[in-house]
């Protein structure tokens, strides 16, 4: 998907995100709802676009200097595998160290970097790690809290950037897949593609790709979702008692 619908799913996320942190009694106790949705959003929008980092710099949906290092270090074998490429014969590439070295490690559009399960797991163990160590050094109990809300926010992101490209053919990448079935091939002496690779809703139509009318028609379809959730989150917090009218409800759990 391109960066509007990212950032559009961005949007709807981080008010779904906010209902479900509420309805789980997840949200700060001692600080105001709307604040806390508004360190969120941002986040969130950030998070939509943060995985298209692995675009040329050019390119980039980011340009903020945190942005130019991780773009900077992801193509940092970009040069040295593209000259290889060119200088290699087919049978030279299949065993030349440093060409394979950097045709894993150089990063390209939908990289494994920050495309795939390993980048969400990444993501949501230092969530992890930060709501279960209010302890870190130089922070307080509070400025933990807040950066855990400002991490959530980034997760959110990155679900709602994964979920729209999983809605096209090219999907996101399963490195925990690939490493099986590379482990097989090799015990098997043979290649072996048993588990998925890549992960996508959506069959290998050219109807389904990127830029077209399916992605135009995702796009109306997630603004109106976010206009519905925002008129939700207004009433669900300035007139609670309005819920029980409600013909929804959102919940996690029981």
């Amino acid at each position: 998907m391109t960066g509007e619908t990212h950032r559009v799913g961005g949007m709807l996320c981080a008010t779904v995100g906010f209902v479900l942190l509420k309805d789980n009694n997840l949200l700060l106790p001692n600080c105001n709802q709307f604040v806390q949705l508004l360190i969120i959003y941002p986040f969130c929008l950030y998070g939509s676009v943060f995985s298209d980092i692995d675009h040329n710099w050019d390119c980039s949906p980011l340009r903020d200097p945190l942005s130019r290092v991780i773009n900077f270090l992801l193509h940092l074998l970009t040069p040295l595998f593209d000259r290889l490429d060119s200088m290699l014969s087919v049978e030279s590439k299949r065993t030349n160290f440093l060409y394979l070295f950097s045709s894993i490690f150089s990063a390209k559009h939908r990289s494994w970097q920050t495309h795939s399960d390993i980048t969400l797991i990444g993501v949501l163990y230092t969530l992890w790690f930060i709501l279960n160590n209010t302890g870190i050094q130089g922070l307080s109990k509070t400025d933990t809290s807040i950066l855990a809300l400002c991490l959530t926010g980034f997760a959110l992101g990155i679900v709602a950037h994964f979920i729209l490209d999983m809605l096209t053919p090219s999907g996101v990448w399963c490195v925990v897949g690939v490493v099986l079935n590379w482990l097989l091939s090799v015990f098997r002496n043979k290649t072996v593609k048993i588990f998925p690779e890549k992960l996508h809703i959506v069959p290998s139509f050219k109807i389904f790709s990127t830029g077209g009318a399916w992605e135009s028609l995702v796009r109306v379809i997630v603004r109106f979702a976010t206009v519905l959730q925002v008129g939700y989150i207004i009433v669900y917090i300035m007139y609670p008692e309005v819920k029980q009218f409600l013909p929804f409800e959102v919940s996690i759990g029981g």
